[in-house]
Formats: C-alpha cells, sequence, structure tokens
C-alpha cells in the first residue's frame, strides 16, 4: 500500500452509508469518517501491518471511542478497498463493513 490520502465509500452492515477520508504513512492510518445521515465527522486512527490488515479506532468529537474498523486494506486496479468488521469498543455490536474508493 502506497502512502497518500484515499477517499472511501461503503456501508456498513448495508444499512449505515459513509465516506471516510484517510492517509496512509507508512504503518500509521489517520482520518475521518461521516454518515451519510449525520452532519458530524468521527476520527479514525490505528495501524495497518505489512500484510494489509488494519486496525483503525473511531473516536466521536469530545475523544471518546465509539467503534472499531477491523479488516484488510487491498488494492483492485489501483484502486483502495478496506473490508472487516465494525465493532462497538466493548465488541458487543459487531457488523461486517465494505469501502472502496470510486470506480471500484
Amino acid at each position: 500500500l502506497s502512502d497518500g490520502s484515499y477517499t472511501l465509500y461503503g456501508d456498513i452492515n448495508n444499512r449505515y452509508g459513509f465516506q471516510m477520508d484517510i492517509n496512509v504513512q507508512g504503518q500509521n492510518v489517520y482520518g475521518s469518517y461521516q454518515y451519510d445521515s449525520q452532519n458530524a465527522r468521527l476520527s479514525l486512527n490505528g495501524k495497518i501491518n505489512s500484510q494489509g490488515y488494519a486496525t483503525l479506532y473511531e473516536t466521536d468529537p469530545s475523544g471518546k471511542r465509539t467503534g472499531v474498523f477491523r479488516g484488510t486494506i487491498t488494492t483492485q486496479d489501483g484502486l483502495l478497498n478496506f473490508n472487516g468488521n465494525w465493532s462497538t469498543p466493548d465488541g458487543r455490536t459487531v457488523y461486517n463493513f465494505y469501502c472502496s474508493e470510486p470506480g471500484c
């Protein structure tokens, strides 16, 4: 995965559409995302390993951890895909998610 900025579109649980903006610098990944139905952006911060597995922690504007994205970042035809599970911080609620750059 190349360092840089990426904008991804997708959904959680095939219900909650969102736009995710992430920056990749080595193993560090940070950025934010916003549900299509909301105005507030949630911050993302985490790591990606050499196999493309990423863990991104979601926090609200007050700094409270509100969720975790865990999944694999891959490229297809030069476009980024991020697939896996989103969960609440306590892990009690888990949903599948999928997002990709436009054109995938």
